[in-house]
């Protein structure tokens, strides 16, 4: 053990009459259950109270401690504990000291500024990220960008140095060990090394030898570690051993596979003009003949021989064709001098499956108790060598958004409370009302959506700086009645952040409500968007402009037209009197008109023939809520606006709420903007065609305070069952059977540009967070902001 200077103030040991630790535990894991590469590294342990340092405050800085693997690890201590003990029992006091690696440790408390890269080595970005930090490179493969765009990566918006290194651990999907050198002549050199696999990857050349006494392990103890790669050991799962556990992972298989590779070469000319490899036997054997093949899309960019990728995707399905797998074994149950390095792979056979299936695994955990070796834990995550693609850029906005929730909920301490006042601060006559909302940012992080609404407390001190004990709000929106004096304060309580976004897509509950011919009117156009009306009936729109009324079960009634109704894109309804009203967007010689449209079947509607509400200068795309009576707009820029219904009525150009979506990381060069949906405060927007190389993706925000609720990326073979050329359309929210769910509206063909087409409903339920409870704690955890 160190002190701040390093150096040294105690020494503890196991071996001969040194001085004794015990409650040792180092834990250290690399990836994920679910393949995604990581690194934590902790070490905890204790000594009696006479053994500790002195009580100087800087004297158990950091320590160092010898890995089964013959190097010195050194860590910041991150906590002390001393305990009493019990002298009744003969349990004297004692010091739990608990660290983090010092890599960590260091490297969280660096900033980083903003970086890009084209086409960057490992290297040059762990030098990066690295510099001023005191760690050097030690080993470092040549690895590849694990994104959809390999020739860029960015560091953006990263917290510290500590959040770069793991977006690079990510992006790169190497593997990470960090430990000290000493010299012979006790200099240190603190070292880091980035490689594809800690441990040789073993080949399956090798025999299977069983050992009577425990059923767990064949071969010999220590062929894994060596530099022989074709050595190993194979592990046999079979049910009812001690000390083995095995969990599956029933949503991580695929029994169809569409491989592409360099160029976007596809299989379909040496596969029967089929683009995909199926096993037909794993769809038996798991989900049962009837039911929808689970079907993922791959890509090698380094293949362009047809047969050749068809070769791989086969090999691939072998990997996916079954529950990915993760096993736990306790130590107890074997030689503690076996016990696998971290990162070291082996084959597992489970012998409770007939026929016998055999997994290669990689130690991606590792548990060790240097005083109670047979307390041990390994874990094993089934090695995959390929994930689901999700791009890039939403990967990474989705792990900064995790990182900043897992941040905030850790110390409450660094959210940053910010009030918005869009209606001003000082009332001028005739005003009833302002609005104050109140947002909660980790970093550059919006993480209000993952507050309950009780974390969003409002305060008031009067004109002489007393504080109004009558005054108790809670919520985002505070609405401040005309003739209020004084202070409002916000602030947020870390007590009520919670792991749940306000709303999210129940994943399990998709399902086909119904579906018709594209071109059952007469139109050969395919549909744009879909509304229900309040008695069930549907209006769905086409193209150069056609509104077609269709029954509650999306059966034909009639058709109307309008002209220079455009793209026939999102639009809103109701009914009024009787009638039904379209609210849309029409073109014009200056533009676009927000216009109210009478559904008049069978009629081609004018421009004098409708309602003009609203104009403008640009393009539009036009939702309405009609329970809360919100109109919702975007332009050319994707920025979205909400107006009340009265003032659109009126003639009245009042924006209420504005967001952007390019601030959510949908890109304009890239993306394909599918459709937009207002369910205030909520606005949803529909991106993607998965036949364009575009993963399709619904965001969620609310338009109050900001904050993205979700981003959900979701297949189409995989969750709808479907294939062949299918785009999503529109977004409605539908009552079908007496429950509001969220309709996904599709157009699916076989092939580009063929017929027939169909149009394709499928609903999915929301879920809504549970509202928390009010605490009977104080707000010590809370930052406020006024």
């Amino acid at each position: 053990m160190y002190d701040s200077n390093l150096n040294e103030t105690a020494s503890y040991t196991l071996e001969n009459h040194g001085i004794p630790y015990f409650g040792h535990t180092y834990t250290c894991q690399i990836e994920d259950t679910d393949n995604g590469k990581l690194w934590e590294d902790t070490n905890t342990f204790s000594v009696l109270n006479q053994y500790k340092p002195a009580a100087d405050k800087n004297a158990c800085m950091y320590f160092d401690w010898a890995g089964p693997d013959g190097r010195i690890y050194r860590y910041a201590v991150t906590n002390i504990a001393d305990e009493s003990g019990q002298q009744a029992s003969g349990i004297l006091p004692y010091t739990t000291f608990t660290g983090t690696n010092k890599l960590a440790f260091d490297l969280s408390g660096i900033d980083i500024d903003d970086k890009s890269w084209i086409s960057p080595t490992l290297k040059e970005v762990a030098e990066y990220v690295l510099a001023s930090s005191g760690w050097t490179i030690g080993e470092c493969d040549s690895m590849n960008i694990n994104t959809d765009d390999p020739t860029n990566f960015a560091i953006s918006g990263a917290a510290s140095a500590q959040d770069a290194l793991s977006t690079m651990v990510t992006s790169f999907d190497c593997e990470i060990r960090a430990y000290i050198v000493v010299d012979q002549y006790g200099n240190v050199t603190q070292t880091v090394d980035l490689v594809a696999s800690l441990q040789p990857q073993i080949s399956s050349s090798y025999s299977t030898l069983q050992d009577e006494s425990t059923d767990l392990y064949s071969g010999t103890a220590s062929a894994q570690v060596g530099a022989d790669t074709t050595q190993g050991r194979t592990i046999e799962y079979r049910a009812g051993l001690a000390g083995f556990e095995r969990q599956e992972d029933r949503t991580a298989f695929y029994t169809r596979l569409y491989p592409t590779g360099e160029n976007d070469v596809t299989v379909n000319d040496v596969n029967g003009d089929s683009p995909y490899v199926v096993d037909q036997d794993a769809q038996d054997y798991w989900l049962g003949a009837n039911q929808p093949y689970r079907t993922l899309k791959i890509q090698n960019e380094y293949i362009l021989n047809k047969s050749a990728l068809l070769t791989w995707a086969q090999e691939q399905l072998k990997v996916y064709n079954h529950p990915a797998f993760t096993y736990t074994i306790t130590t107890a149950f074997m030689d503690p001098d076996d016990m696998p390095m971290l990162g070291a792979t082996n084959y597992i056979v489970n012998f409770d499956m007939l026929p016998a299936l055999t997994v290669l695994a990689e130690v991606i955990e590792l548990e060790i108790h240097d005083d109670a070796p047979t307390n041990n834990v390994v874990t094993y995550g089934e090695y995959r060598t390929l994930n689901p693609t999700t791009p890039a850029l939403i990967a990474k906005m989705q792990s900064s958004l995790t990182s900043a929730i897992a941040k905030a909920q850790a110390s409450a301490d660094s959210i940053q409370p910010v009030i918005a006042h869009p209606d001003g601060l000082d009332f001028a006559q005739g005003d009833t009302s302002k609005r104050l909302i109140l947002s909660a940012y980790e970093g550059t992080e919006n993480i209000s959506a993952y507050i309950d609404p009780l974390g969003f407390d409002w305060s008031r001190t009067d004109t002489n700086g007393l504080v109004d004990t009558t005054y108790a709000k809670t919520g985002y929106l505070n609405v401040i009645p005309a003739g209020t004096l004084g202070n409002i304060r916000g602030q947020i309580d870390g007590d009520y952040i919670t792991d749940d976004p306000e709303i999210s897509i129940n994943d399990n509950t998709w399902a086909k409500f119904g579906s018709f011919d594209a071109y059952d009117n007469g139109v050969d156009e395919v549909m744009q968007h879909a509304e229900q009306l309040s008695d069930g009936r549907w209006i769905t729109s086409q193209a150069d402009c056609t509104y077609t009324l269709r029954d509650a079960s999306l059966k034909y009634v009639s058709k109307m037209s309008v002209t220079n109704g455009g793209h026939g894109t999102s639009f809103g309804v109701t009914i009024e009197d009787g009638t039904i009203y379209i609210f849309a967007p029409l073109k014009t010689s200056a533009g676009y008109d927000l216009v109210k449209i009478p559904y008049t079947a069978g009629q081609t509607l004018d421009t004098d023939d409708v309602t003009h509400l609203l104009s403008f200068d640009h393009y539009i795309r036009v939702n309405y809520d009609a329970t809360n009576d919100y109109f919702g707009l975007t332009d050319d820029s994707l920025n979205y606006y909400v107006l009340q219904g009265s003032d659109v009525r009126n003639g009245v150009d009042n924006i209420l709420y504005q967001i952007a979506l390019t601030d959510y990381g949908y890109d304009i060069d890239t993306q394909i903007y599918q459709g937009q949906l207002l369910d205030f405060p909520y606005v949803y927007f529909q991106s993607g065609n998965q036949n364009e190389n575009d993963t399709c993706q619904i965001y969620a925000i609310n338009l109050i305070h900001e904050g993205e609720c979700f981003n959900y990326l979701y297949d189409f073979p995989d969750k709808l069952a479907l294939t062949g050329y299918i785009e999503p359309e529109g977004l409605v929210f539908a009552t079908i059977n007496g429950t509001r769910v969220l309709m996904n509206c599709l157009t699916s063909t076989v092939g580009i540009n063929t017929t027939p087409k169909t149009e394709y409903f499928y609903q999915v339920a929301l879920t809504t967070r549970a509202p928390m409870t009010a605490n009977s704690g104080t707000n010590d955890d809370s930052t406020d902001n006024d």
